[in-house]
């Protein structure tokens, strides 16, 4: 839309077109590169929660496996149940079934 302007110059009447608006080209460069940085930091903020899940279930595995290999070893040691230097009771009293042992009282709590 453009807007005409009429003036007077002594009795002739002159008509003059406005100039047409333009936006400026920095505005555009602008506006296009905060665009660009708003892409870039949603596609590394993805990036960085699958690595970081990546990593979770990597470390899962691993204290997994740890505790498999500390399994096996405690079962070929002979120390199954083995807790802070002191046998199992069910090595102490082998006359006494898992269901037995399970009904005592304090069963199942950690040692405080």
């Amino acid at each position: 839309m453009e807007e005409t302007a009429s003036i007077d110059v002594q009795g002739e009447k002159r008509t003059e077109l406005s100039p047409p608006r333009r936006r400026m080209p920095l505005a555009n460069v602008l506006s296009f590169v905060v665009g660009l940085v708003g892409i870039a930091a949603i596609g590394a903020s993805a990036w960085f929660y699958s690595e970081t899940q990546r990593e979770i279930v990597r470390l899962s595995t691993d204290i997994a496996q740890l505790r498999v290999s500390i399994e096996l070893f405690g079962r070929q040691q002979g120390t199954l149940g083995h807790r802070h230097g002191q046998p199992c009771r069910s090595r102490q009293s082998p006359g006494h079934s898992g269901r037995e042992l399970a009904q005592r009282p304090g069963a199942g709590r950690e040692p405080a």
